[in-house]
């Protein structure tokens, strides 16, 4: 899992932004963690399909490299 800084949480995942808010994030004591690529990621794609979850955005490619997707860039 990585840290996530609060520009990056602001700007990209969507902090705050109801549906617009990456399905991917994932708060802890140490702050926010993307949780793609983790094992927490079939479980979250699952509900994305099922619609079952309230954030819905998928918004960057997840670690290493956090590239936007062409859904963020629009």
């Amino acid at each position: 899992m990585s840290k996530l800084d609060k520009k990056y949480l602001k700007e990209v995942c969507k902090l705050g932004g109801g549906t617009f808010a990456c399905s991917y994030l994932g708060m802890e004591a140490g702050g926010a963690e993307c949780l793609k690529g983790t094992s927490f990621q079939r479980i979250i794609d699952q509900r994305r399909a099922e619609k079952s979850m309230w954030a819905m955005g998928d918004n960057c490619s997840g670690h290493p490299d956090f590239k936007l997707t062409q859904e963020t860039i629009n």
